[in-house]
């Protein structure tokens, strides 16, 4: 895949340049290249490796992110009990100020919770993540943080709602330009009507 192929590449051409900081931070685009190509194994991977560097240099602003990321990869590996770990460290690192991992770790616990069938709580965290997003113009953030709001809903039982949301979801990502994400909304909240 081309996308992985030049992230590769330009994570190198940090690292050669001695730019480690910026080199493990890509960590966070493969995150989303790997999460669209359907492989949350190798995005945890990759979000490990970024993650132990972060850690040994005592950086907790991009640690917080990755954290976020990383509980997001393993969630959907179905390692719930390693995003809930990821969600508190990264609970633990953000910076109240930092929108996008204070969103994440609340998306991913929010998840997590309704898989352990505490939905109230759940459904609490994944609406302060949408609050949060919602604040700000990232319009990818809102996306994605309505997305897991959906499927909190739809753990909870709640399958016409989160229908709505996913179209929600949809119409930030239309905004965006971001296709693959889009198809991915539209579908999911398609098949959630056939179902209603």
């Amino acid at each position: 895949m081309l996308a992985r192929k030049l992230l590769a590449e330009g994570t190198q051409g940090m690292a050669e340049l001695g730019l480690t900081v910026w080199a493990a931070n890509n960590a966070q685009e493969a995150f989303f290249v790997e999460m669209l190509a359907g492989d949350a194994g190798r995005a945890a991977s990759t979000l490990r490796e970024s993650y132990a560097t972060f850690e040994r240099m005592g950086e907790r602003s991009f640690l917080s992110t990755i954290a976020g990321f990383l509980a997001q990869a393993l969630y959907a590996q179905a390692d719930y009990d390693g995003a809930e770990r990821f969600s508190r460290a990264s609970e633990a690192a953000a910076a109240a100020d930092d929108v996008l991992s204070q969103v994440l770790w609340r998306s991913v616990r929010a998840k997590v919770k309704a898989r352990q069938g505490h939905i109230a709580q759940a459904e609490t965290l994944a609406r302060e993540a949408v609050g949060i997003a919602e604040a700000t113009d990232l319009l990818n953030t809102q996306g994605d943080a309505l997305s897991d709001l959906a499927e909190v809903l739809v753990v909870g039982g709640q399958a016409d709602e989160a229908a709505a949301v996913l179209e929600a979801a949809a119409d930030r990502f239309e905004r965006k330009g971001n296709l693959a994400s889009l198809e991915s909304a539209v579908r999911a909240a398609q098949e959630l009507r056939t179902l209603a």
